[in-house]
């Protein structure tokens, strides 16, 4: 469900983001990205932590009612005491900076979106493992969201309109959310609540966000503040978001795995078992990411924006880098050290990021605009990636099957091979086309390798798809 939930919201994206970016202008788009990056960066200190936190910690004790409340009850407190902080500074940021007050109107309506969020309590659903209705609610509230975007914005004029829509539509999960979770935990019944027991965890957690917050919101808002004007920002913002998509994709097979790792942390062979799967999964799908990107990263621009963005191809190229490190370092983070209680090491290894992305961006934005703030996102996911890998060393060389990785890079590399090949023979039918033809081509060489070459988990699903299909069948007979 978690899977499906992420490809409804790369869809409901693969429609939004062609269309807005066709009717708004480059630095219109750009705006809406520079406002919703500086209230995701305020909404690392509204949300403190909490949400990775409390997915842990609400898995923990998710079969006993009365702790179950006491958790959430005390979660939400803090949630109460930090929102109040994070915003206040958020509403004297848009007062008081220039490049804030200049964009005031969008400024303000991810500000109200933000503490809207802070109180979803998205972390809860995920701890209980409500899948289907996190994607029932996903998809309803962003498709009104979609359906209002293409009736109502229709020129570039449009893109304060535009920003309101989309925040319109995470405002509804939220919504929703805070009436279920009355529902679902028996607040009535709470005496006392023991804050203090949370802040130390959740400083952690804390620094980890802001870290990792540093090179994937403020990247914008320094390359927004360091260019003349907002076109390299607009052109930034599309790669940012495919990124996002990609990333999307491997942050839903994790973040199904985080509640059920932390609940098997004392069982060590399943607890290993599992970790041996999502490591193939996760490295199999980063890589064909990465490798896909390389060879259609101009004609996957032109389809999903528009000609006005050509020239970010070589940046979405270098991004794909930080598409690969990020999927893995997500993986490392949050299936291994944070399962284990070592968000210590995860903090540390993000931190050690933040250097890295302050002086590249500031070092390459200003003359080299979107470029520029690739390479540093590139660079400063590698550098955490390895960080990561030395803290976890041990249980990855116990759980890293390199025959099967051999297998994957194989199986890519001849799906590289092939699709390029098609591409070059079909460069005179037009982008689109093209792009879809080689694209089969890619993924039906990619698949097919993993299965001739008996890739063990692509056999593995092979094997139960097949048992599915002839108990239905049975069924139906």
């Amino acid at each position: 469900m978690n899977i499906a939930l992420t490809a409804s919201n790369a869809l409901l994206g693969l429609i939004t983001v062609p269309y807005v970016t066709r009717v708004l202008s480059v630095e219109g788009y750009g705006a809406v990205g520079f406002a919703q990056n500086a209230a995701s960066w305020f909404s690392i200190f509204c949300m403190f932590g909490v949400p990775l936190y409390g997915v842990r910690e609400c898995a923990k004790v998710r079969g006993d009612e009365n702790k179950l409340a006491q958790v959430v009850s005390e979660l939400l407190a803090l949630l109460t005491l930090f929102t109040i902080g994070g915003l206040t500074v958020f509403a004297v940021c848009i007062l008081l900076i220039p490049d804030f007050q200049n964009q005031a109107p969008l400024m303000w309506i991810f500000l109200v979106n933000t503490l809207i969020s802070s109180y979803g309590a998205e972390w809860f659903f995920q701890a209980i493992e409500q899948y289907r209705y996190i994607t029932i609610r996903s998809v309803v509230f962003k498709s009104f969201s979609l359906v209002a975007i293409l009736l109502f914005v229709k020129s570039p004029d449009d893109y304060i309109l535009y920003g309101a829509l989309l925040a319109a539509g995470l405002c509804g999960n939220n919504i929703l959310n805070m009436f279920r979770l009355r529902r679902l935990v028996p607040f009535s019944g709470i005496r006392g609540l023991n804050l203090s027991r949370h802040l130390r965890p959740l400083l952690s957690f804390l620094s980890l966000n802001i870290a990792s917050s540093v090179y994937l919101y403020l990247d914008t808002v320094i390359l927004a503040m360091l260019t003349p004007n907002l076109f390299q920002v607009g052109q930034y913002q599309v790669v940012s978001k495919l990124k996002s998509f990609l990333i999307g994709i491997i942050g839903a097979i994790v973040n199904v795995f985080i509640p059920r790792l932390s609940y098997l942390i004392h069982e060590p062979s399943e607890y290993k078992s599992l970790l041996i799967k999502s490591l193939q999964v996760v490295f199999n799908i980063a890589f064909a990411i990465f490798a896909y990107i390389q060879v259609f990263a101009d004609l996957v621009l032109v389809f999903f924006s528009s000609q006005k963005y050509s020239q970010a191809a070589f940046p979405f190229r270098v991004v794909a880098i930080a598409i690969l490190c990020s999927s893995m370092s997500i993986f490392i983070g949050y299936a291994i050290l944070t399962p284990r209680g070592e968000e210590r090491e995860l903090a540390i290894s993000n931190l050690i990021g933040i250097p890295v992305s302050l002086i590249l961006n500031l070092a390459l934005d200003s003359k080299y605009g979107a470029l520029g703030a690739s390479v540093a996102i590139a660079c400063t996911e590698f550098v955490v990636l390895i960080v990561q890998s030395y803290f976890s060393r041990k249980i990855l060389h116990s759980i890293a099957n390199i025959r099967e990785f051999i297998k994957i890079i194989v199986a890519v590399s001849a799906a590289v091979l092939m699709s390029s090949i098609c591409r070059m023979f079909m460069e005179s039918v037009g982008s689109i086309l093209t792009l879809m033809v080689a694209s089969l081509v890619f993924f039906a060489t990619w698949v097919g390798c993993l299965l001739l070459m008996r890739e063990s988990f692509s056999v593995s699903l092979l094997v139960k798809a097949r048992r599915r299909y002839r108990l239905g069948r049975g069924n139906e007979s």
